[in-house]
């Protein structure tokens, strides 16, 4: 029974980090492409540009590549979570 559990939890580590990297990683495209985060308002309330930083993006997808990793890793060993 535990092990049914852990095998649901590897595929979601796969799933979340699939969606993780694939979403954040069409933004980070989508900003080398024009400078602009899809969504990003083109200026503040007070009318100050604003500036985006692609740093917490680029670690989304470290992060997203990284629970890929991990569950792809313990479905192929049988490990589980540990």
């Amino acid at each position: 029974m535990l092990a049914d559990y852990l095998l649901i939890a590897n595929w979601l580590f796969i799933a979340i980090g699939a969606a993780l990297l694939g979403g954040t990683g069409l933004a980070l495209r989508e900003y080398h492409k024009t400078g602009a985060f899809p969504g990003q308002p083109a200026a503040s309330a007070k009318g100050e540009p604003i500036v985006a930083s692609p740093r917490t993006a680029v670690i989304k997808c470290l992060i997203g590549g990284a629970l890929i990793a991990w569950g792809a890793l313990s479905l192929l060993t049988g490990v589980g979570l540990g």
